[in-house]
């Protein structure tokens, strides 16, 4: 997937300095078997890391045990949303989860191995277009999948779901076929939404295929 150039590498070599860019950096300790921190060192960036001050606790909320108490000496009664943000919410909602399922989630979702990036959350949107969606959490995504049906000729509810990404930044989860360069996202039938249509690459792009859905039994 990644290609170096002799030449590159050579006027690397002689350069006083080291590259600007950490990507080039990362690259050429790959490539000449050297340590991080020792190549930091020889270009005569000094780093200790026992060094420097901890960040003071009323300049960040802090949790602590239970994640549902914080240490914030300025707003010492502010409620867990306000003041933990959404990563703290979701550890205090989801704490109770056992952990013979940290292994069972990857082989669920058909993932060798499973990471953070793979996992979308989708509790934010109460009015779902899917009905698999509905009380949906969190989605497992295969980011290898990126290719969605090139036609809707099976029934919608066998249809996959798919992951993608509109060029604003925003997400949207749905069944979804490829039609002559546009993705169009199809909504359930029970949920009557024109189907927006999307110009592939342009307008959106495909995360992945959605192979687990995390969902709130209620």
């Amino acid at each position: 997937m990644y290609f170096t150039a002799v030449g590159t590498l050579s006027e690397y070599e002689t350069l006083a300095l080291p590259p600007r860019h950490v990507q080039k950096i990362i690259s050429i300790c790959i490539l000449y078997n050297i340590r991080f921190w020792d190549f930091l060192t020889a270009s005569g960036i000094t780093v200790d890391p026992s060094a420097g001050d901890f960040m003071p606790d009323e300049l960040i909320p802090r949790v602590i045990s239970g994640a549902d108490r914080f240490v914030d000496d300025a707003v010492p009664e502010r409620g867990l949303e306000e003041t933990a943000g959404f990563l703290a919410m979701v550890v205090a909602e989801w704490s109770d989860i056992p952990l013979f399922a940290k292994d069972a989630f990857a082989f669920a979702a058909g993932l060798k191995v499973l990471s953070l990036s793979d996992v979308f959350w989708v509790g934010g949107d109460h009015t779902p277009i899917h009905p698999y969606l509905v009380n949906a959490a969190f989605v497992v995504v295969n980011r290898r999948i990126k290719k969605p049906i090139q036609t809707a000729a099976r029934t919608l509810w066998a249809q996959p779901l798919y992951m993608v990404l509109k060029r604003d930044g925003s997400f949207l989860c749905g069944a979804c076929t490829l039609e002559r360069g546009r993705l169009l996202v199809h909504p359930y039938p029970d949920r009557p939404a024109v189907p927006p249509q999307l110009r592939n690459g342009i307008d959106a792009e495909v995360i992945g295929q959605v192979t687990a859905v995390v969902r709130r039994l209620e």
